[in-house]
């Protein structure tokens, strides 16, 4: 089983951190890390400010969407709280922050209009299904400072029958990019 892996490099050097994932360091302003997804498949990278008191963290990276009968007849498959993506969030600015979600992906596998996502934890956040699109979407903020917090996203993949497994049996991977973005209010 292969996973496409795609990163941006903006000065500085890649190195494998302890989870055994990428992180860009001394890169300026912006730190990626590379977050492997099977989905169909989905990868995400996830970017936050390195030079605030401000961060994020991709506990489970590795979400899988496997559609089942029941998926297909209702014409989708999602991954929901607890399951989803948990980013964990900490923050010393007492004005808070705010947590962006993107898609960067020039040629997406699974179409921005089926790659719908919602943050169903408390907070101001994006409480309806949405779908992803190349600018930032307000996910999730807060206006007070936090350690640790665990922000979830459900991720629901729609119109499953566009997407086609291959010849003769077998699962299909399709990926797509999500990027993450923390800024201090």
């Amino acid at each position: 089983m292969r996973t496409r892996i795609a990163g941006t490099k903006e000065g500085g050097e890649l190195r494998q951190n302890r989870a055994g994932f990428r992180d860009l360091v001394n890169a300026g302003l912006r730190r990626t890390t590379v977050v492997p997804v099977l989905v169909p498949c989905i990868v995400f990278l996830v970017t936050s400010s390195a030079m605030c008191a401000s961060s994020i963290t991709v506990l489970d990276a590795n979400v899988v969407l496997s559609p089942l009968q029941l998926d297909y007849e209702a014409g989708y498959v999602e991954d929901t709280a607890p399951g989803g993506i948990e980013v964990q969030v900490t923050t010393d600015n007492v004005a808070g922050v705010i947590i962006y979600v993107r898609s960067d992906d020039a040629s997406p596998e699974v179409a921005f209009a089926d790659l719908l996502v919602k943050c169903p934890t408390a907070g101001t956040s994006m409480g309806s299904y949405t779908s992803v699109s190349g600018t930032d979407q307000a996910l999730w903020s807060t206006s007070t400072t936090v350690t640790g917090y665990s922000v979830f996203t459900d991720v629901r993949i729609q119109n499953l029958w566009v997407y086609p497994d291959a010849a003769g049996g077998g699962a299909t991977l399709h990926t797509d990019a999500l990027t993450y973005t923390v800024v201090e209010q």
